[in-house]
């Protein structure tokens, strides 16, 4: 017999006073996609029956605290009573199981089937099971063949050196000290809300391919006292500058991170010093959590609104509901996701950050000493069936007070054909701030070596690149909606094997966390709130709606060829030399004074000579795919002369300074 549960309340209804849900004979109970099912009383397998009696759940369950879930057999793991399926990117099953009011938590079986989140060597891992041992965990994943315990965990390593540190398969974060810790398999079980990171090679016959089911008995909260937020910079102090070893002799520098470090123009390297990390609190008050429940947690509900919270993340599988461009529902992996706090407002990956779903890893920064992350409370209100995205509408508003600048954002993503390489955010507001780095902007850190991607680079006030930030790659950028004419730098990164690829830019464009396409619209309701698209070495300028998309073969990394503009295009205007289409010129921006080459040139040689014929500069066989930074800067009267390196064309160009 199978009963399916279609919609809420359709079949069950509400089950009151102490009523059960039991199978009988051989029954199995199926729950669909998006199906909830409350239960007041009992949800229970019958033990008396064979194998075949179970429940399986691709929907909701909850069981309020006056019930429990019962009769799973866990002394015989392999008749997998209960079963939540993680059948796909956007469908899974879940189970929320309230504190039960008479004290104590439930002790039965169940069985979660799904794949781990698998970035490259490495895969993550939390557990959602109460009591859950390393020699279950052995059983479930199929593993034979692990090499035996190196060393300690103590605060100076045990002795362990690097070689041994490598010869781990699994590691556990530990946020009091910076750092991954060797777990100690033979005698440590796995904690609920621990952040792993296994290491495949070391598993032999392993089924991290494949779609494991792990058995244990379901976390329920259980009331212990919040994490704090560790400050690296009070006793016991831990310098990670300066070339600094962690107690295991690993450089900080190779992997201690933080995306949300305003200032931080480069990125964290061996001659980095202790002083300018200090300065703009790198790594600092930062914790990695994985989600220790059998649902969806609620990252707003669990943060009180955001309050003191500079920006969230996570590394492992998140949602990722971009509407249109043949995308949809999907999760990749390797792919760091951000959002950060802008007034009670969430820019970037808000909608897909606000739920995190089970077993997967998320991260928080804190902008205090003081708070404290209530992740085990006795409640269960932060637990939620619900999960964010176009798919529900795109309604998340994240607003904590009456009135809120509202936020414009642009999603810009890169793909070729049916490969996405990757997005990048910006976000135009009232209450933003344009220029150089903030804490409502984020860096790409996935976007290093010969990886494809795109990123936004740190602009100037007056447009162009911030003095200094020329290497800062951002992934969520921001301006204030009162800016004029200010141009956002575009990178995109090739790696070897894509060049010569053709790329396509496309968007989501979102009024404060509510999709376009959600409401129906193809651009802002402001009039003035509009994105456009500016293709230098083309000259193509296109306003950016929900339709936007623009195709170009890239050869080569470039960062000073493709630019973001807020209201107005910033090519026009007194100050500005009109750049044509087809035409080599110079124009302004902002102090700055550049060549635009002719679409049709492949070299120049650019010659610059005083009022009095006194020669400034000169540079031969110039690149015309990007923008030429002419190297005038006392004020004065210049003389330009650009000439073809092939044809011998000549442009003569008078400028005053």
């Amino acid at each position: 017999m199978k009963i399916k549960f279609i919609l809420l309340l359709s079949v069950l209804g509400f089950i009151t006073g102490n009523s059960q849900i039991v199978t009988r004979g051989s029954a199995q109970l199926f729950v669909n996609e998006g199906a909830l099912v409350y239960s007041t009383g009992n949800i229970a397998v019958d033990n008396t029956t064979t194998a075949t009696d179970k429940i399986t759940n691709k929907g909701n369950i909850r069981i309020s605290s006056a019930g429990t879930l019962i009769g799973s057999d866990s002394n015989d793991p392999l008749k997998e009573k209960f079963v939540l399926v993680f059948d796909s990117e956007s469908k899974y099953g879940q189970l929320i199981i309230d504190k039960p009011t008479t004290g104590g938590t439930p002790t039965n079986y169940i069985t979660v089937q799904r794949k781990l989140p698998d970035v490259g060597p490495y895969v993550y891992f939390g557990t959602p099971f109460q009591n859950y041992t390393y020699a279950q965990f052995l059983a479930d994943i199929g593993a034979t063949n692990i090499p035996p315990v190196k060393c300690g965990k103590g605060d100076d390593g045990g002795g362990c050196n690097y070689i041994l540190w490598t010869q781990h398969p699994i590691f556990v974060w530990n946020n009091a000290k910076y750092r991954y810790d060797p777990h100690q398999f033979t005698t440590d079980g796995f904690t609920p809300g621990d952040y792993h990171t296994l290491l495949k090679s070391l598993f032999a016959n392993n089924k991290f391919d494949q779609t494991i089911s792990f058995k244990g008995t379901p976390y329920v909260a259980a009331g212990t006292a919040p994490i704090p937020y560790t400050n690296r910079k009070t006793a016991p102090v831990i310098e990670i500058g300066d070339g600094k070893l962690n107690a295991y002799g690993i450089y900080y520098y190779t992997y201690l991170t933080d995306p949300f470090t305003a200032g931080l123009n480069s990125s964290f390297t061996a001659s980095t010093t202790e002083a300018t990390l200090n300065a703009v609190d790198f790594s600092n008050r930062m914790l990695y959590l994985m989600n220790p429940y059998t649902s969806n947690i609620d990252l707003k509900a669990l943060t009180n609104n955001f309050n003191g919270i500079t920006g969230v993340g996570s590394d492992g599988e998140v949602l990722d509901d971009t509407p249109g461009n043949g995308f949809g529902h999907t999760r990749y992996n390797g792919k760091i996701q951000l959002a950060t706090v802008s007034n009670g407002d969430l820019l970037g990956d808000g909608i897909k950050l606000r739920y995190i779903p089970p077993m997967t890893n998320f991260f928080i920064k804190a902008s205090a000493d003081d708070l404290s992350l209530d992740l085990f409370q006795t409640t269960t209100d932060f637990q939620t069936f619900k999960s964010g995205g176009y798919s529900s509408g795109g309604g998340s508003q994240f607003r904590s007070s009456n009135y809120i600048a509202d936020k414009y954002q642009l999603n810009l993503i890169l793909s070729s054909g049916d490969v996405r390489y990757g997005n990048t955010y910006v976000a135009a507001g009232e209450d933003l701030i344009t220029g150089a780095t903030n804490d409502s902007e984020a860096r790409n850190e996935s976007v290093v070596g010969n990886i494809t991607g795109i990123y936004t680079i740190p602009e100037a006030e007056t447009g162009g690149v911030a003095l200094g930030y020329e290497n800062t790659k951002l992934y969520i950028n921001v301006i204030n909606t009162d800016a004029a004419k200010v141009a956002i730098p575009v990178g995109v990164s090739i790696s070897n094997e894509d060049k010569g690829k053709e790329f396509t830019f496309t968007s989501d464009l979102r009024i404060n966390q509510v999709f376009l396409q959600a409401k129906g619209s193809t651009n802002f309701d402001n009039p003035d709130a509009k994105f456009y698209f500016h293709d230098k070495k083309t000259n193509a300028i296109i306003e950016i709606d929900t339709d936007f998309s623009y195709s170009v073969t890239l050869n080569e990394s470039v960062s000073d060829r493709f630019e973001i503009f807020f209201k107005e295009t910033g090519l026009m205007g007194n100050d500005d030399v009109l750049a044509l289409k087809g035409l080599t010129t110079v124009y302004k921006t902002g102090d700055e004074y550049k060549v635009r080459f002719d679409k049709d040139w492949e070299k120049a040689d650019v010659n610059v000579f005083s009022i009095v014929g006194q020669l400034i500069s000169s540079e031969k066989n110039i690149d015309t795919q990007n923008d030429y930074l002419l190297p005038i800067y006392n004020s004065s009267v210049y003389v330009v002369i650009v000439i073809n390196s092939i044809t011998g064309e000549k442009v003569v160009k008078k400028i005053v300074k």
